[in-house]
């Protein structure tokens, strides 16, 4: 360490102790000043509240220090009465101010309540701690109210979602007593349709034609000849004798009524493709027709106004997003082919 470096702490250390010192001597002043506040604060305290009011209270002093430019200093007696903490503080001219804090603090939050002449201030004092003590009592009974009307108000709503309740499960009841006994029913119905449906004979094989044949040709645009065919499916292998041919109908989805068509051979070329069935199993689709059980007055709907549900119901007409009851419980060859069935067991 240089002779410079041990002047500078040297120096340094003399100066944090004179400094220590200005701030011991500031805080004693301070604290000197604020004793001489309370003490005169107390001797007009004496003089202005009564014995019994200053023994029913808790007295302590707050001190406050604003900055305007120099430091301004106040001094209240403040004691905690309910929510808050009451100064009571001299204003100079023989006045008072009443305001009040949040429990031991001073904020820019706190709220001035009133302000009264020396005469008036125990009076005064009293009256601000009346009016607000009737406030909170009105805010508490308000507060009580409030809880009590929405008690009220859950309760009556309970008692309301209860009967909802209860009347749903009711109808919910009705329903499904409606719907079991119309599955009975339906099912009774099912039983006697699988009973009484048609069943191709074991052993019994039947020829069925898929004839088809020219209908004309024209040219394409690169002038090649197209050929335009038709065709159908009939219980004949040949043309009668006027050159016609009866065409069955089958299951599509556009027309496919019998029809009778007139054929030239040697004009129309129809070829006849030969199929054996022995079993509505082998029968291609477009020779099936599905076996449905129906049961008059009786429909089913998904009962969304209940629990989403879809149940059976009785009516005399059905209404949007209902259906009259159909199941289908097999598959049988179309009238015609069972003719032709039913002709070969008599042929036998």
């Amino acid at each position: 360490m240089t002779n410079l470096d041990h002047m500078a702490e040297q120096a340094i250390s003399r100066y944090r102790a004179y400094e220590e010192m200005r701030r011991q001597e500031a805080e004693a002043k301070k604290r000197a000043s604020e004793e001489e506040a309370e003490e005169q604060l107390h001797r007009h305290i004496e003089e202005l509240l009564s014995p019994e009011f200053r023994e029913s209270v808790e007295l302590s002093y707050a001190h406050k220090y604003q900055d305007h430019g120099a430091k301004q200093h106040s001094v209240s007696a403040r004691f905690p009465y309910m929510k808050y903490d009451w100064h009571i503080e001299r204003a100079g001219n023989g006045t008072w101010s009443i305001w009040t804090s949040q429990p031991g603090s001073i904020s820019v939050y706190d709220m001035k309540v009133s302000s009264c002449e020396d005469r008036h201030l125990q009076t005064r004092l009293l009256v601000e701690l009346g009016k607000y003590r009737e406030y909170t009592k009105e805010q508490e009974r308000k507060r009580q109210e409030a809880a009590r009307s929405r008690e009220s108000e859950l309760t009556a709503r309970r008692a309301y979602e209860e009967v909802a309740t209860r009347k749903l499960n009711e109808r919910i009841a009705v329903a499904d007593a409606e719907d079991s006994r119309l599955r009975t029913i339906v099912t009774e119905a099912k039983a006697k349709a699988e009973r009484e449906m048609w069943r191709w004979p074991e052993g019994v094989i039947v020829e069925v034609y898929h004839v088809q044949w020219c209908k004309g040709s024209h040219r394409d645009e690169d002038s090649e000849g197209q050929f335009d065919y038709d065709g159908g499916w009939t219980g004949t292998s040949h043309l009668d004798e006027h050159g016609r041919i009866r065409l069955e109908k089958v299951r599509s989805y556009g027309s496919s009524d019998p029809r009778t068509v007139q054929l030239i051979p040697d004009v129309h070329k129809p070829v006849w493709t030969v199929h054996r069935y022995s079993a509505v199993e082998e029968l291609p689709e477009v020779l099936q027709m599905p076996v449905e059980v129906k049961v008059e007055g009786v429909a089913t709907r998904r009962d969304n106004d209940l629990d989403g549900k879809t149940r059976l119901f009785e009516t005399r007409e059905v209404g949007y997003d209902e259906h009259w009851y159909s199941e289908e419980i097999g598959k049988a060859p179309l009238h015609w082919i069972r003719d032709l069935v039913d002709k070969e067991v008599v042929g036998e």
